[in-house]
């Protein structure tokens, strides 16, 4: 008996620290559903997002962090597969621009913000429809401490 006790509590610490772990992540609630985030706040992180990437995990997405708000301009230098971004002043959606395709040779296309914002969020083409967000919407945004 004392060994199927010591058996439970080692399980019951392990879940916990799984547990623990995973709301340590940063990730945001679309629709009553739960995204992964990649976190970009360097100037570095920003500039270079998601160039030279050949995919983004399918439920996960990459958040830019902004302390202000600005219009914000984005291009897809050196992106090999196309995207959603969605646009957010606070956890406010402002905008998306759907379907964005990497650039062509003839030049870089700068997508700007339709108002200041202090997020933009990226994610795999088609998701914003598949989660059906729209401008208006409030996304629920975790960021761990």
């Amino acid at each position: 008996m004392k060994r199927n006790y010591n058996f439970l509590l080692i399980l019951i610490f392990f879940l916990s620290g799984c547990i623990a772990s995973y709301e340590k992540k940063d990730y945001i609630i679309i629709n009553d559903e739960k995204i992964a985030l990649e976190i970009s706040t360097s100037d570095e992180e920003i500039e270079k997002g998601l160039s030279g990437r050949t995919k983004l995990a399918e439920k996960k997405g990459m958040l830019f962090v902004f302390e202000d708000y600005q219009i914000r301009s984005f291009w897809m230098k050196d992106m090999l597969f196309p995207i959603d971004i969605v646009w957010i002043k606070d956890q406010e959606v402002v905008g998306i621009e759907k379907n964005i395709k990497p650039s062509a040779e003839n030049g870089l296309i700068i997508y700007n913000s339709p108002l200041p914002v202090n997020y933009v969020l990226e994610l795999n083409a088609g998701v914003s429809d598949k989660k059906n967000i729209k401008k208006g919407d409030y996304l629920n945004i975790k960021l761990k401490k």
